[in-house]
């Protein structure tokens, strides 16, 4: 199962938008600095987690989110 995400820096309350399998690996890795995206707005929080049947459908709902 994949799912499509929206993570909101505690610090400059940028959001960001992305896709995975494994949420809260993906949420760790973001706030490790390991995401280099990501790393100067650290740290982030959860605020919306949307299940897609497979990664074509998550990549094609991430999509419609971003445009």
């Amino acid at each position: 199962m994949f799912c499509v995400y929206a993570i909101q820096s505690t610090l400059t309350l940028r959001v960001y938008l992305g896709q995975t399998q494994d949420i809260f690996v993906r949420l760790a890795e973001h706030n490790s600095g390991r995401m280099l995206s990501t790393r100067q707005h650290r740290p982030w929080k959860l605020i919306k987690v949307a299940s897609c049947e497979s990664r074509e459908a998550a990549r094609w709902l991430e999509y419609e989110l971003k445009a």
